[in-house]
Order: structure tokens, then C-alpha cells, then sequence
């Protein structure tokens, strides 16, 4: 139709296209719409007007005019050459019904991106809640945790549990991105809460955990996972790890060490696997950082790895601060060293601080190992 003019489609060559659902034309000198007649349609020669079907419905109208030719008389008709022919007809219907199928399959593309971002931003919603709203309370400990996740939803989680004078801390990266990995970190945080509290030491708990995640879980997935169980009032750490990274310990006088328990697969894979668990000595001023890989394989544009070194050297260099603050010279670290790069990974810190006078045992006391029988 003539351009910048806006018509309605009731009475309208486009909405009579629309309505009969076939290619029309109008020349000028012929019966035509009254918009042809226009001072803004003074110009037009011819108008064809393609209908757009795409699912058995119109989304539209091709509008092609052939135009005059500067210094033309109001009242010339158009030669043969300036008008529509048959084959452009058919060329017009041919590109309209690409158009279409074009226009719709983009309307749906957008339609169900809509979708899914809604339902990820539900997803987020729900693992957010998943995470402790309010962290445990216990006398002589400073806690603090941190998960971010790389997409809207993502497969780290941790879980603080508060057993009477014991607290189990938990870390864990299931395998797979996005809504499938959240829906695994739910399933694995549900059955470890719920282990822990039955079974609390962690060798047990680990085996416990394996067992159900190997019945319910898809195959080729798994769950890396560590476990400890702080004795506040013995002063006491137990540690069981199912393919989880090591966790640091940092004591007062500065020195860090990696408390490393005996390798074992992540849970889900084999229910014949056995666990071990180490034990140690907690003394005052220690602190302890349980995190995922999400930190030590954030890289830069070099392609090199945060690494462990240089969590090391922060938690040498800040390990006697507060958790929270500890956790933030961390990720601001990590930050700094990507330089921008998105994050390919979650990244999960807890930090737990010892904070209580004198200690229970002899300083020289040394990390234990312990492995259920066989």
C-alpha cells in the first residue's frame, strides 16, 4: 500500500486479501480500494497484495505497488511492461509463503525462549531457597558461605546442619549444567540432609548418600562431595570426601596445609564403594575453606588457571579475618584474575573459623585416619 499511511483492515485492499486468503490486484484505471485513490497513492501504477499463511493462518500481507515515473500526468495509465504479469504474481506468493514460515517459526522461537527463561528464573527461585537462609549459631565458631552460581541455576550447593553441639558441614558440584544439574543438586542436598542427621559420621554418611543416589539418579550422572562434622565441644574434626576438592586449613601461626582424606569416586556411580574419613584436632584461630572447582579453574585470557597456589596465598595472607570478609577477598581475587571472562562454573566457598580460648588437646596432635572395615 501507498507508504506512511496507516489504513484499517476492514474495508481495506489488505484486509480483503486477508479475508479471501489469495493474492489481489488492483491497477490504476480499474475498479480499485478507495486508498488508491488517495493524493498519497497518486503515484501508484499497480498494488498486489500477497496474503502471509503460515498453520493455517494469516499473519499478514505482502504489499508490492509499481510506482510512476517522475513528470508522469495524474491521469496516464500504466503501460503492459509497469504492470503486475502472472509470474510475478507467482514469485510474490512463493516469497510470501517463505516469509511466513519465516515470521512464525520466529514467533515461536520467541515464544518458547520466553518460556524457558521464565521457568529458569522459577528454577532459581526454588534453589534459592534450597541454600540456608540463616546460618548455624555455635559457640566458639564463625561461619560464612557464598554460592555463585554461573548460570540462573547451577550444580554446587552447600548445607550447614546444626547437631546439637556438632555441625556437619557439606559441599557439593553434581555433574551437568542448568536446570538438569538443579534438579540433581536438589535431589543430592534432600538425601544428604537427611543422612547426615541419621547417621552423622561421615565414612557412614558418605556410604549411606552413595546407595540412593546409585538408585535414583540417571546414568553417567554423579555428585562429588565433602563432608565434616565439627565437635565443638571435643574440639574435633571428622572428614570424608566423595571426589571433592581438598579443603584448606590454615592454623594461627599462618601456615596452610590441605586436609586430604583417601581418594574416592563421586557418589552415584558404584553402590560397593567405601569411604574413609581422616580425624583432627581443631585449635584456636584456625580457619578451614571448603570450596568447588568453580575457583581454581576460573581462568584468564591466557587460558591460566586461578589455581590452587593462589588460594593458598590468600588464605595465608587473609585467613585471620573474618569468614565473610575472607570469602569476599576471594571472589574479588578470582574476579580480578578472570578480567571480565564470563564464568564457565559455579563457585562455592564456606569458610569455618575456630574462635575459642585455650585448646582441648596437646598443639602437636596430628590429623588421624580412619577407614570403616571391611
Amino acid at each position: 500500500g501507498a507508504r506512511g499511511v496507516s489504513l484499517p483492515l476492514e474495508g481495506s485492499a489488505a484486509g480483503e486479501v486477508a479475508r479471501q486468503r489469495k493474492p489481489l490486484l488492483y491497477v490504476r484505471g480499474e475498479a480499485g480500494p478507495a486508498w488508491m485513490r488517495l493524493p498519497t497513492a497518486a503515484t501508484i501504477w499497480a498494488w498486489l497484495g500477497v496474503p502471509l499463511i503460515a498453520r493455517d493462518r494469516v499473519l499478514g500481507v505482502l504489499n508490492i505497488d509499481v510506482r510512476m515515473p517522475a513528470q508522469t500526468g495524474p491521469d496516464a495509465l500504466p503501460p503492459l511492461k509497469r504492470r503486475f504479469r502472472e509470474r510475478d504474481i507467482e514469485v510474490a506468493g512463493s516469497f510470501a509463503n517463505h516469509a511466513a514460515l519465516a515470521i512464525e517459526n520466529a514467533r515461536l522461537y520467541q515464544e518458547s525462549v520466553t518460556r524457558v527463561e521464565q521457568e529458569l528464573e522459577i528454577a532459581r527461585r526454588i534453589q534459592a531457597n534450597l541454600f540456608p537462609r540463616t546460618l548455624p549459631n555455635l559457640p566458639g565458631l564463625r561461619i560464612a558461605a557464598r554460592c555463585l552460581p554461573a548460570r540462573e541455576t547451577g550444580g554446587d550447593f552447600y548445607d550447614l546442619v546444626d547437631i546439637g553441639p556438632r555441625l556437619g558441614v557439606i559441599v557439593g558440584d553434581v555433574s551437568g549444567k542448568s536446570i538438569p544439574a538443579a534438579m540433581l543438586m536438589a535431589a543430592a542436598r534432600s538425601i544428604t540432609r537427611s543422612e547426615v542427621r541419621n547417621h552423622e559420621i561421615p565414612w557412614v554418611t558418605l556410604g549411606e548418600i552413595n546407595r540412593w543416589l546409585v538408585e535414583d539418579i540417571p546414568h553417567n550422572s554423579f555428585v562429588a562431595l565433602s563432608y565434616a562434622l565439627v565437635d565443638t565441644t571435643q574440639r574435633r574434626l571428622a572428614f570424608a570426601s566423595a571426589g571433592q576438592l581438598s579443603p584448606m586449613l590454615r592454623r594461627a601461626d599462618g601456615s596452610v596445609s590441605f586436609l586430604e582424606s583417601p581418594p574416592a569416586m563421586p557418589l552415584g556411580i558404584d553402590p560397593l564403594i567405601e569411604y574413609a574419613q581422616i580425624e583432627l584436632d581443631l585449635l584456636p584461630g584456625d580457619t578451614i575453606i571448603f570450596y568447588t572447582d568453580g575457583i581454581i579453574e576460573a581462568h584468564n585470557g591466557q587460558r591460566e588457571l586461578f589455581g590452587f597456589e593462589r588460594l593458598e596465598a590468600i588464605l595465608q595472607c587473609y585467613g585471620d579475618k573474618a569468614p565473610n570478609e575472607l570469602i569476599e577477598h576471594i571472589i574479588t581475587e578470582v574476579h580480578a584474575f578472570s578480567a571480565g571472562l564470563p564464568t564457565h562454573d559455579d563457585m562455592t566457598i564456606v569458610v569455618m573459623q575456630m574462635v575459642w580460648e585455650g585448646c582441648a588437646r596437646e598443639p602437636g596432635s596430628r590429623a588421624s585416619s580412619l577407614k570403616h572395615p571391611h
